[in-house]
């Protein structure tokens, strides 16, 4: 899979699965993609830390361990959301 797709083809996938549904919330159901994302991290990892591949795929399974961090940052980024919906995060700013 080319690296520029990769990250297209995980959000697609995350959008089109996506539904609100009553038995699970939509924060355990991200929680759930991170988990996912960082096993393919994991594994990304070990391939780019791999010297019986070549070094054409050593790179192109460090770009995909950097998009799933990118992935995984920007789904916490968004369940932080959901933690301060409540909250004018602005004045709480001020506070601190």
């Amino acid at each position: 899979m080319a690296v520029e797709n990769f990250s297209k083809t995980i959000l697609s996938e995350i959008f089109e699965t996506f539904s609100i549904r009553e038995d699970i919330s939509n924060k355990i159901y991200l929680e759930r993609y991170i988990n996912y994302l960082e096993q393919m991290e994991k594994g990304f990892k070990l391939q780019s830390e791999d010297k019986n591949v070549s070094q054409l795929v050593r790179a192109r399974a460090r770009d995909l361990e950097q998009n799933c961090i990118g992935l995984i940052n920007g789904i916490k980024f968004g369940i932080s959301f959901f933690e301060y919906k409540d909250i004018d995060l602005l004045k709480r700013g001020e506070e601190c």
